[in-house]
């Protein structure tokens, strides 16, 4: 939304506001009935940057675009939508 809104962003160089690091929380019940999560989850982790995240956004609420297409790019620009698993775990398709 920050381009949309023609703004931009400011270095915190005060450091006032802490990372924002997005974290998966999954019931260890979840992850022993369902071990391909924690599998398609260590795929992703590191995969998307503060500005990969934005960018997802902007496609979503700035553009309107339809969530599963745009996650479905991501993945096919970083060579894991190949990986039908992942894409079956992530979008709920074969």
């Amino acid at each position: 939304m920050i381009p949309a809104l023609d703004f931009v962003v400011l270095e915190d160089d005060h450091h006032y506001f802490p990372p924002y690091e997005a974290v998966a929380i999954i019931r260890g019940e979840m992850l022993k009935n369902h071990p391909e999560l924690g599998t398609a989850l260590d795929e992703l982790s590191g995969a998307i940057s503060d500005d990969d995240m934005r960018l997802l956004n902007y496609a979503v609420d700035g553009q309107h675009r339809d969530v599963t297409a745009v996650v479905r790019e991501f993945l096919k620009q970083r060579g894991l939508i190949n990986k039908s698993w992942l894409v079956e775990i992530l979008l709920g398709e074969k």
